[in-house]
Parts: C-alpha cells; structure tokens; sequence
C-alpha cells in the first residue's frame, strides 16, 4: 500500500487533488474487491469444514485421506 501526503499535492493545486482522490476511490474499490472475494473464500472453507466434521460424525459415511507430502526439510 502506498502513503501519499497532500502537502505535494496541494502545492499543484486543485488538478493534484483530483488525482489523489481518484487514486483513492480506484484502491477504495480494489480494496472492498479484495474483501468480498476473501470473505467468499472464507465461507466456502466454513462450509466445507462443516460438511467434513459432519461426515466425520456420521458413522457410516465414507472419507477418503488425501496423500500428503512429507514436511520440507525431513
């Protein structure tokens, strides 16, 4: 992320404000972007966990282990 100060921008008058404010809302909306994409993912992971541990809890269902590779650096 990157800080910008409005001292510079003032001093180029009102056409710097407007870049920096157009700057702003363009990182605003990437922002709220990246958000509701993270909190998608993080409810998708929620809900697949549920329906894992429920599984788990069901005596007869069948739950395959994924291969795992050994931790790097054993």
């Amino acid at each position: 992320m990157e800080l910008r100060t409005v001292s510079g921008a003032c001093a180029s008058g009102s056409a710097g404000l407007k870049e920096l404010r157009a700057a702003d809302a363009e990182e605003l909306a990437q922002l709220k972007a990246d958000v509701e994409a993270l909190v998608g993912a993080l409810h998708q992971a929620t809900m697949e966990n549920l329906h894992l541990r429920q599984q788990l809890a069901d005596r007869h269902a069948v739950i395959r282990a994924l291969p795992t590779q050994p931790p790097l650096g054993r």
